[in-house]
């Protein structure tokens, strides 16, 4: 028999798959993404960490993340990807910007990035979650509409310039946390009552019980093979250099040896993103029935140009940064969309977590050698570290062209 809440509580679920509540619940993450993307480095250091400090937290976060990444697969299997993601993003965002509110020493704010990226090790189960139980047709769309949210939470970031001008980077960014804190933990309890365990996440834990799941190595076998050897190896490269951009470029554009930029002008940044997430956006027929390791080539490139104009941009000068800074955004905008889409599609229901988690270690992997390297160059060098993931993007780009071949199987979006 039902239970007697059960209608009720129907009426107050979002109608659809998991992909929609997730929708409805991302405007808390965007605004504070948007915020992070422009402004958590550069706050850290101006709470006292310094730029070695800030590469060796990223480090020492890689390092949890390999560690949860290695047995996402083993969590996932016995507990469920809702209750992994769910643990995972309470650790990682409600628990991280309530010490960050309540206490922002160095060593809490340190604390702070370690745990955060650390258990974003979730990521292969939410990126499962997601993109489960959705029509195939539906996938690339839903990845698409994620994406903009994600951009146009930058809409409001520039309303902070004038605050940041007033109040200091110190001052501003505590106000930034505090309102996002409360806006992300009642987004976290609302995806504790809406979301639901996925039909795959269902049947391989029923399969593990059964004693009939497929061992880890043949699963592997399974999903590293052909189209997806190489999007594998895209995905190594791009999350590592993309890492690299998000956590140093803020540092490095107010750097007086760099581009020299107003504290405040950083609040602009995302104003880029969401025009260039609003070009992707309406370009999207003709983009969703072109070749899909085309459009990513493209996505690649512009990626690299964008990158390697902010190592060329005159100091003090705000309109090529953001014009560079937008073409980012819609490199990895249209970028994601479609590795994604295509990954998700292509690897088998019983390898998709455990590949996403392999390639997920080596990524964090790089990140720990490289983050504490490049954070000790920054100070005198800081123009400079901008080729390191200039190089990487370029080296994607070059792995994509090698690989064609393998790619044609791929099913347009």
């Amino acid at each position: 028999m039902p239970h007697p809440n059960s209608h009720a509580r129907r009426r107050l679920v979002p109608h659809g798959p998991n992909a929609v509540a997730i929708l409805w619940t991302e405007p808390a993450w965007s605004l504070a993404m948007a915020w992070q993307t422009s402004y958590l480095t550069v706050y850290l250091v101006r709470m006292g960490l310094t730029p070695a400090g800030v590469g060796a937290a990223v480090g020492a976060s890689a390092v949890v993340q390999v560690a949860g990444l290695l047995v996402s697969g083993y969590l996932v299997d016995h507990l469920g990807r809702k209750t992994v993601i769910m643990a995972g993003d309470f650790i990682g965002w409600v628990l991280t910007l309530g010490l960050w509110v309540m206490d922002p020493r160095p060593l809490i704010l340190a604390l702070g990035v370690v745990l955060l990226n650390g258990f974003a090790f979730v990521t292969p189960a939410w990126n499962s979650l997601f993109a489960e139980d959705v029509e195939p047709s539906r996938v690339s769309y839903y990845f698409l509409v994620l994406q903009q949210l994600t951009l146009f939470g930058g809409l409001v970031v520039p309303i902070m310039a004038p605050v940041v001008a007033h109040m200091g980077v110190r001052a501003s960014g505590h106000l930034a946390l505090a309102i996002s804190w409360p806006l992300v933990a009642v987004a976290w309890l609302l995806r504790v009552w809406w979301l639901r365990e996925s039909s795959v996440g269902h049947a391989q834990r029923a399969a593990r019980r059964a004693g009939t799941h497929p061992p880890v190595g043949a699963r592997l076998r399974a999903g590293l093979s052909g189209a997806n050897l190489v999007l594998a190896i895209l995905r190594v490269l791009i999350q590592v250099s993309v890492g690299l951009w998000a956590t140093f470029a803020p540092l490095i554009l107010v750097a007086h040896r760099a581009e020299a930029l107003a504290p405040s002008a950083l609040a602009f940044l995302p104003l880029g993103s969401t025009v260039a997430g609003g070009v992707v956006l309406l370009l999207q027929r003709r983009w969703r029935q072109a070749v899909p390791a085309r459009v990513m080539g493209v996505a690649l490139l512009m990626m690299v140009a964008g990158m390697a104009t902010v190592s060329l941009v005159p100091a003090g000068q705000l309109l090529p940064v953001l014009a560079a800074w937008a073409l980012v955004a819609a490199g990895q905008a249209l970028f994601w969309t479609l590795h994604t889409t295509q990954w998700m599609g292509a690897l088998p229901d019983a390898a998709r977590v455990d590949v996403q988690a392999w390639v997920g270690a080596v990524s964090a992997v790089l990140m720990a050698v490289l983050a504490p390297l490049l954070a000790g160059l920054l100070p005198e060098m800081p123009r400079s570290i901008n080729g390191m993931w200039t190089a990487l993007t370029a080296l994607g780009l070059l792995v994509l062209v090698i690989g064609r071949r393998q790619m044609r199987s791929l099913s347009r979006s």
